[in-house]
Protein backbone atom coordinates (compact mmCIF):
# COMPACT_ATOMS: atom_id res chain seq x y z
CA UNK A 1 0.00 0.00 0.00
CA UNK A 2 1.41 3.71 -1.05
CA UNK A 3 1.36 5.96 2.06
CA UNK A 4 3.10 8.42 0.24
CA UNK A 5 -0.16 10.37 -1.21
CA UNK A 6 -1.50 10.27 2.10
CA UNK A 7 1.65 10.94 4.52
CA UNK A 8 1.61 14.73 6.04
CA UNK A 9 4.58 16.62 6.23
CA UNK A 10 6.02 16.22 10.05
CA UNK A 11 4.80 19.07 11.87
CA UNK A 12 7.65 21.72 12.93
CA UNK A 13 7.00 20.90 16.12
CA UNK A 14 7.80 17.50 16.11
CA UNK A 15 11.03 18.35 13.97
CA UNK A 16 12.14 21.04 16.97
CA UNK A 17 11.47 17.80 19.23
CA UNK A 18 13.74 15.85 17.36
CA UNK A 19 16.15 18.28 17.37
CA UNK A 20 16.11 19.34 20.82
CA UNK A 21 16.26 15.17 21.84
CA UNK A 22 19.22 14.84 19.62
CA UNK A 23 21.22 17.88 21.07
CA UNK A 24 20.34 16.33 24.52
CA UNK A 25 22.06 13.22 23.60
CA UNK A 26 24.74 14.73 22.18
CA UNK A 27 25.18 16.88 25.51
CA UNK A 28 24.05 14.09 28.23
CA UNK A 29 26.78 11.39 25.88
CA UNK A 30 30.12 13.68 26.20
CA UNK A 31 29.16 14.52 29.84
CA UNK A 32 29.42 10.65 30.77
CA UNK A 33 32.39 10.26 28.83
CA UNK A 34 34.06 13.69 30.76
CA UNK A 35 32.32 12.42 34.15
CA UNK A 36 33.96 8.65 33.03
CA UNK A 37 37.65 10.38 33.59
CA UNK A 38 36.85 11.21 37.32
CA UNK A 39 35.48 8.26 38.39
CA UNK A 40 37.41 5.68 40.27
CA UNK A 41 39.98 4.47 38.34
CA UNK A 42 41.06 8.41 37.76
CA UNK A 43 42.07 8.76 33.97
CA UNK A 44 40.30 5.48 32.97
CA UNK A 45 36.51 5.37 30.95
CA UNK A 46 34.94 1.58 31.61
CA UNK A 47 33.66 0.31 28.41
CA UNK A 48 29.97 0.59 29.80
CA UNK A 49 30.34 4.64 29.31
CA UNK A 50 31.80 4.32 26.32
CA UNK A 51 28.99 2.20 25.23
CA UNK A 52 26.46 4.81 26.40
CA UNK A 53 28.24 7.49 24.41
CA UNK A 54 28.37 5.13 21.32
CA UNK A 55 24.64 5.09 21.60
CA UNK A 56 24.21 8.77 22.18
CA UNK A 57 26.20 9.58 19.12
CA UNK A 58 24.02 6.95 17.17
CA UNK A 59 20.88 8.23 17.83
CA UNK A 60 22.02 11.61 17.34
CA UNK A 61 23.03 10.88 13.91
CA UNK A 62 20.16 9.18 12.85
CA UNK A 63 18.03 11.85 14.12
CA UNK A 64 19.94 14.57 12.47
CA UNK A 65 22.07 12.90 9.84
CA UNK A 66 19.08 10.55 8.20
CA UNK A 67 16.57 13.61 8.55
CA UNK A 68 18.81 16.14 6.63
CA UNK A 69 19.82 13.88 3.83
CA UNK A 70 15.76 13.04 3.44
CA UNK A 71 14.90 16.83 3.65
CA UNK A 72 17.45 17.19 0.75
CA UNK A 73 16.75 14.30 -1.14
CA UNK A 74 12.83 15.27 -0.79
CA UNK A 75 13.83 19.26 -2.53
CA UNK A 76 15.75 17.80 -5.12
CA UNK A 77 12.92 15.17 -6.56
CA UNK A 78 10.25 18.01 -6.29
CA UNK A 79 12.76 20.67 -8.38
CA UNK A 80 13.03 17.59 -10.69
CA UNK A 81 9.25 17.06 -11.12
CA UNK A 82 8.53 20.44 -11.59
CA UNK A 83 11.38 20.97 -14.35
CA UNK A 84 9.80 17.99 -15.98
CA UNK A 85 6.51 18.95 -15.25
CA UNK A 86 7.21 22.57 -16.74
CA UNK A 87 9.04 20.92 -19.97
CA UNK A 88 12.59 22.92 -19.28
CA UNK A 89 15.49 20.87 -19.65
CA UNK A 90 17.76 20.28 -16.09
CA UNK A 91 20.92 21.47 -17.34
CA UNK A 92 22.75 21.97 -13.80
CA UNK A 93 22.78 18.57 -13.20
CA UNK A 94 24.13 17.94 -16.52
CA UNK A 95 21.10 15.86 -17.80
CA UNK A 96 21.06 17.83 -20.85
CA UNK A 97 21.49 16.61 -24.55
CA UNK A 98 22.81 18.60 -26.97
CA UNK A 99 19.99 18.41 -29.13
CA UNK A 100 17.77 19.83 -26.51
CA UNK A 101 20.13 22.46 -24.68
CA UNK A 102 21.64 23.63 -27.75
CA UNK A 103 25.19 25.00 -26.99
CA UNK A 104 24.63 25.36 -23.55
CA UNK A 105 27.75 24.23 -20.69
Amino acid sequence: MMRSATMKAASPLRLRIQQATAVGMLAVGTGFALLGFWAPPVGSIDESVLWIFAQCLIYTGSVLGVGSYLQTLAQSLRSDMAATASGAPDVSAGHCDEEVCGDTP
